[in-house]
């Protein structure tokens, strides 16, 4: 018999050397009344184990983190409240996708030697206090080339093996349930990979200690709205799992997951909520479709009855946003990805529900007449064909440094911002939005402006280079923690400057990311007419300095 479903939003608890630390995440987690560890019953959440590095925790403060578990650093009062009394079950991912998108990263000053990632990363977990874990793994993209798809399902299933023996070693009271990952490049290949897992950890006697299968991978198929090819992955590893086995997705939001239950997953997690609210982006309880802050405070009301909206007015929270009002921004985007939350929490207990009463298919059959967004996953068209290939790269694929590259005649600005995950980087949501308040402040002066992307891997990417084979094929993700990948980005776009700064008015570099930004600042200290815009608060006064160099150079 399966277990009844879970749903685990996915949450950041390292954010500094403290609990108490500020910022989006305390208003999330205990800072609001309704926020995640105050809730009760308590609800379930996830962490990743890496999330530390995006929050550019240092190793002294990690260690303090891990004298005991993360229930105990929260069980803290404050402002006169009692404190949080979470007593939900936590569920720690490995965070492996850290280490695939920079694998150079080196976690040693963190109490994880490179030659025992697996054994490192499950020490982690458990000083972190994890009912549940996931032992590393490496995911697997649309479309990755076929020798590196084979070699990260071989060491997902070595990371497997190794962190089943320690878990061996552990007693069983100290040993949290362990779900293992799997990848595959299609959904055969996982149903494959899935079999020859568990008939591994069967030969090593290691199969009793498993408590589930966990699927990854999905997350570039949910953004890109696979979701027929998603279901496609989880009903074959289904499958391929014994009966009963439980099966967890990794990486889903609120809108798929009564799909997936239907098709015998048992527990989900979702960080959507508050990725959607970081764009100001807010769900609408009728319909599910995604309205934006500022066309809400036009209509004067939150169209909500959750506990959430209740007393909020959004004319009054787009004027904190915008600086004309006194609050804290933080408290608006946390109550932004608590109302999102709320809205996945109904639908997937409505599920929930349904899956009670033996009428489930009926639930999911009526949804399209609720919510026009929902409907079959069957009647979604297919993920195209000719999807971009990501191959494994080395920084020597792409080094402009080796290039005979200058500028072309009339561009007298120079604009540095960071590469994205999406190819080319023009395609990324963030530079199109970017491009478009340029295009709208300069009025056709943006020709003026030369585009070079930083990327964490090959240092500076002019435009006019960024569509070339090696620049749109590789994946990678500088983290403030890798100390070589940063100073190779600044030796790199310090060189560029060499070369071809001289030739103009002004240059600019955009970099709202931790590490990119490091990069950008050591480059600077040779150039102090770099001017750097380290946050996205700071597009505003970007624009502006555009707008003057423009205005001065005509």
């Amino acid at each position: 018999m399966r277990p009844e479903p879970v749903f685990y939003p996915v949450v950041c608890l390292i954010t500094g050397s403290t609990p108490r630390g500020g910022g989006v995440w305390k208003d999330i987690l205990h800072g609001h009344p309704r926020g995640l560890l105050r809730r009760d019953p308590p609800l379930p959440l996830m962490t990743s184990a890496l999330h530390f590095l995006d929050f550019q925790v240092s190793p002294p403060a990690l260690r303090r983190w891990r004298e005991k578990p993360l229930r105990q650093h929260y069980a803290f009062s404050e402002d006169g409240r009692p404190p949080p009394r979470w007593a939900g079950e936590l569920f720690v991912d490995s965070g492996g996708f850290a280490l695939i998108l920079d694998p150079d990263l080196d976690l040693s000053p963190y109490g994880i030697p490179s030659r025992r990632l697996a054994e490192g990363i499950l020490q982690l977990q458990l000083d972190l206090g994890a009912d549940r874990i996931a032992s590393l793994d490496w995911p697997i993209p649309p479309g990755l080339a076929p020798e590196e798809a084979r070699r990260r399902m071989r060491r997902t299933l070595e990371a497997a093996v190794r962190t089943g023996w320690a878990l061996a070693e552990l007693p069983p009271h100290r040993r949290p349930r362990w779900m293992v990952p799997i990848h595959g490049p299609s959904p055969e290949a996982a149903a494959d990979f899935a079999r020859s897992v568990l008939q591994q950890l069967e030969a090593e006697g290691l199969l009793p200690l498993v408590s589930g299968l966990a699927v990854g991978s999905m997350v570039p198929r949910r953004r890109n709205g696979w979701v027929g090819e998603i279901l496609a992955f989880v009903r074959a590893v289904r499958r391929a799992a014994p009966d009963g086995m439980p099966l967890h997705v990794f990486g889903m939001t609120g809108s798929i997951i009564p799909f997936l239950v239907r098709e015998g997953a048992t527990s989900f997690d979702s960080a959507g909520y508050i990725q959607n609210a970081r764009h100001l982006q807010y769900v609408d309880p009728e319909t599910r479709r995604l309205r934006t802050l500022q066309e809400l405070a036009e209509e004067r009301r939150y169209p909500c009855d959750c506990p959430i909206c209740q007393g909020r007015d959004p004319r009054a929270d787009w004027a904190v946003l915008r600086g004309k009002r006194p609050g804290r921004k933080s408290a608006v985007y946390a109550a932004l990805a608590l109302h999102n939350l709320e809205m996945d929490l109904r639908l997937f207990r409505e599920a929930l529900e349904a899956l009670r009463a033996g009428s489930l298919d009926a639930f999911l059959q009526d949804l399209p007449r609720r919510f026009p967004t929902l409907r079959w996953p069957e009647v979604d068209r297919k993920a195209p064909k000719g999807f971009p290939i990501v191959r494994p790269h080395t920084p020597d694929d792409f080094d402009l440094r080796k290039r005979e590259w200058r500028p072309a005649p009339g561009k007298e600005i120079l604009l540095i911002l960071p590469c994205s995950k999406e190819k080319p980087y023009t395609a990324s949501r963030s530079f199109r939005r970017l491009w478009k308040k340029v295009e709208e402040e300069l009025r056709g002066q943006e020709k003026r402006i030369q585009v070079v992307f930083l990327s964490g891997l090959y240092g500076p990417v002019p435009l006019e280079m960024a569509e070339e084979e090696a620049v749109t094929t590789y994946d990678f993700r500088l983290h403030p923690a890798d100390a070589e990948g940063i100073a190779r980005a600044a030796g790199r776009l310090e060189a560029m400057l060499h070369r071809v700064g001289s030739g103009f008015r002004g240059m600019a570099a955009f970099m709202p990311s931790p590490a990119y930004r490091e990069a950008a600042r050591r480059a600077a200290r040779s150039f102090p007419e770099l001017v750097i815009f380290g946050s996205r608060k700071e597009l505003p006064e970007l624009l502006r300095w555009l707008h003057q160099q423009v205005k001065e150079a005509r």
